[in-house]
């Protein structure tokens, strides 16, 4: 096995192009490539109360120390967004909006 670093946004065409035999990544990567016909999901090592998905939220840490509460806000905002969709009452709408946003199926629909 040969490791290979690639850019988030370069694992799904690199592994449709037959570059790379498989990557650890997340989506929409793997969406397109299921989709595609390209690919096949093998494990998700995450699962959060809005499916099976691994996100980072980050910020640099001179607007944490400039201006705190305006960071606070956008955190507070992140998480009441993520409980709202968490709920089985929307996850459908959730997943509209995500296909809307990503232009593919959504994962949970796509896997299961």
């Amino acid at each position: 096995m040969q490791l290979v670093r690639l850019g988030f946004g370069d694992m799904a065409n690199a592994l449709a192009r037959g570059d790379v035999d498989a990557y650890v990544g997340s989506e929409p990567g793997p969406s397109i490539n299921v989709l595609a016909g390209k690919g096949k999901i093998l494990l998700y090592p995450y699962n959060t109360p809005v499916g099976q998905i691994n996100v980072t939220f980050a910020t640099r840490s001179d607007l944490v120390a400039k201006q705190p509460d305006y960071v606070r806000s956008v955190v507070k905002t992140h998480c009441q967004a993520m409980a709202w969709a968490g709920k089985p009452s929307s996850l459908t709408e959730f997943e509209a909006e995500t296909t809307k946003l990503l232009g593919a199926r959504s994962p949970r629909s796509t896997w299961r």
